[in-house]
């Protein structure tokens, strides 16, 4: 097998917004860019159809009292512009105590649309998560999900994983996936990285040779063996600080990567193939 393109981490960009998740994706994203040495770019997307639908007549908000009332556009306009100083704020802190190259943009539209878009002039796309109501879990939402699965960079999707853990990747014998064995690697440092192979026998241990060559002498590298539907299972048992899967973007995300956007806590990072 030759040996995979590398893969490039020169500029991060992080999507910021006003939910309670938004301070976990931003240390996550200034942690991973410190570590990498990249620039840290923030982006706040102000929702456009938000703003239309607060222009419609028949729209209503309904306050915690119970009191209906029209929706005020310009109010919300001015609260957009709140949050995105707040998020500037925000991220300016983050990349000052890391003494890390930043910057920051407001754009108006479509989110997930103007988040794919971003993610063309980027190499890494930092997008979270959403808490449900009346969940103690945080989910995988429809913006998320359609980044994860359009955005032409890599996209980490973060979450609560064990900051000691191993960086777990799955290898499934694609183009996609010696990228995402080599983008493991590098992130993690002097850390363990486990490989999850879904192909040959399971259980069985393979060398790292009979996946990546330039691993080959690696000692932080194991390989396990794993069938494909225990992919989850075997993932979360090892506690991974990262899970760090090769797949190519399209209109949908692979079945796979739906499964385990379903089923892990632990961040998700997405490989591209190229």
């Amino acid at each position: 097998m030759s040996a995979p393109a590398a893969v490039r981490f020169e500029r991060i960009l992080v999507a910021l917004d006003e939910s309670e998740e938004h301070g976990r994706v931003l240390q996550s994203a200034a942690e991973i860019a410190a570590r990498l040495e990249a620039e840290l770019s923030g982006l706040f997307v102000e929702d456009v159809d938000l703003l239309r639908l607060a222009e419609l007549p028949c729209a209503r908000e309904v306050h915690y009292s119970g009191r209906e009332a029209a929706p005020d556009a310009a109010v919300i306009r001015r609260a957009m512009r709140v949050q995105a100083e707040a998020a500037k704020r925000a991220l300016a802190g983050a990349a000052e105590r890391r003494r890390l190259r930043w910057s920051f943009r407001v754009a108006r539209g479509n989110v997930a649309r103007e988040l794919v878009t971003a993610a063309a002039r980027t190499d890494l796309m930092v997008v979270g998560r959403t808490r449900l109501a009346h969940h103690r879990r945080i989910h995988v939402g429809a913006t998320a999900r359609r980044v994860a699965a359009e955005a032409p960079a890599a996209v980490l999707v973060p979450g609560r994983g064990d900051r000691d853990g191993p960086v777990v990747v799955v290898h499934d014998g694609s183009p996609a996936s010696a990228r995402a064995l080599a983008a493991a690697v590098r992130i993690a440092g002097r850390g363990r990285v486990i490989v999850l192979a879904t192909y040959g026998a399971a259980g069985d241990e393979g060398r790292v040779g009979d996946i990546d060559p330039a691993s080959a002498d690696d000692p932080r590298v194991t390989v396990r063996r794993c069938r494909p539907e225990a992919l989850a299972g075997t993932a979360n048992a090892m506690g991974p600080s990262l899970l760090v899967y090769g797949c190519d973007c399209g209109p949908e995300l692979a079945p796979p990567v739906q499964r385990l956007f379903d089923a892990i806590e632990a961040p998700i990072l997405l490989i591209r193939a190229r």
